[in-house]
């Protein structure tokens, strides 16, 4: 009976130890395995330390928490303001940049929501063009259908021409003329096709000289005929071609220029007329000065009132009596 006690206890023991060294050997791979796996993640680990990193989920830095139950990201709490980008700035300063539909400054507004947009609300005034004015001072001004002065308004929508809405009645005592030197008899010769101009004096006043030949009598039909009768200045789109034609020729004729003959009067035809009017002052210049509508005898280019009048002298003096009206 005690034999068999004894070979029961041993055996109890046996299977006891066998299954301690069980649990050991499990225990053992398991902590070889977990230690394992430690050691293969924290091999390279990630610091937690920046927005992204904080909300993407993962255990960065393997130390058992993610995202903001990370110490490591308790200042990463909110997305950090974005830095605008100033390599390509436009600072919005005009009422084009503030009304174009763009965030030319990289602020996050845009036009009128940038506050550097509050004084371009409206569109600026446009400024005249004051270096080709001509006042609107004149019945021929305030009737030829263009805005001489730049300021917007055409003939009689124009303020300046309310006094102007009649021609004038020509006055029966003419004004008076500047004095002339005594004229010349000196020739010039053609400057272009169309016919000469030939005995009519260099500085107003009587002719006797003749034309092509003929005397001045036989052909003063002719001749007379071929006088200016419109006003005509550059650019503008009711010159009559003929007239520009018969003044780039005059012009050839009488002070030596070498005009194409086109019919266009441009910036050519414009610096020869300067020349004209420089050249006869006294009498296409001076006067509008002693009028009071021009501070200086400065050539305009425009072949107006007093310019025809000159013109119209050396080509028919005898027809051209009285001096035109200046207002």
């Amino acid at each position: 009976m005690f034999t068999k006690n004894i070979k029961v206890t041993a055996f109890s023991v046996l299977i006891l130890g066998a299954s301690f060294f069980a649990v050991a050997l499990i225990l053992g791979a398991s902590i070889a395995k977990a230690a394992g796996s430690v050691s293969e993640d924290v091999s390279t680990p990630v610091i937690e330390n920046s927005y992204a990193l904080c909300h993407d989920g993962l255990d960065n830095d393997n130390n058992g928490t993610t995202d903001m139950g990370d110490r490591n990201c308790a200042g990463f709490a909110t997305a950090p303001e974005t830095i605008p980008d100033t390599t390509n700035v436009v600072v919005e300063n005009s009422y084009a940049l503030c009304h174009d539909g763009l965030d030319n400054d990289n602020n996050g507004t845009t036009d009128m929501g940038d506050r550097n947009c509050a004084g371009f609300a409206t569109a600026p005034e446009t400024i005249p063009d004051t270096i080709n004015v001509v006042v609107e001072n004149s019945y021929a001004l305030c009737h030829d259908g263009l805005d001489n002065d730049n300021n917007g308004t055409t003939d009689m929508g124009d303020r300046n021409c309310n006094s102007f809405a009649q021609e004038p009645v020509a006055t029966t005592t003419p004004p008076v003329v500047p004095a002339t030197p005594a004229p010349s008899t000196t020739s010039f010769s053609s400057g272009g096709s169309g016919g000469s101009y030939y005995g009519f004096p260099t500085i107003l006043g009587t002719t006797t000289g003749s034309v092509l030949g003929a005397s001045v009598d036989t052909d003063k039909e002719a001749v007379c005929g071929q006088m200016f009768k419109t006003y005509m200045k550059k650019s503008n789109k009711n010159n009559n071609k003929a007239e520009v034609k018969k003044l780039q020729k005059f012009l050839n004729e009488q002070i030596g220029t070498k005009l194409p003959i086109t019919g266009k009067f441009g910036s050519q035809t414009e610096r020869a007329v300067n020349v004209f009017q420089t050249k006869y002052l006294s009498t296409v210049l001076a006067p509008w000065v002693e009028a009071g509508l021009m501070k200086k005898p400065v050539a305009t280019g425009y072949f107006y009132k007093t310019t025809q009048y000159a013109a119209n002298k050396i080509i028919c003096s005898s027809e051209i009596r009285a001096f035109p009206i200046l207002k």
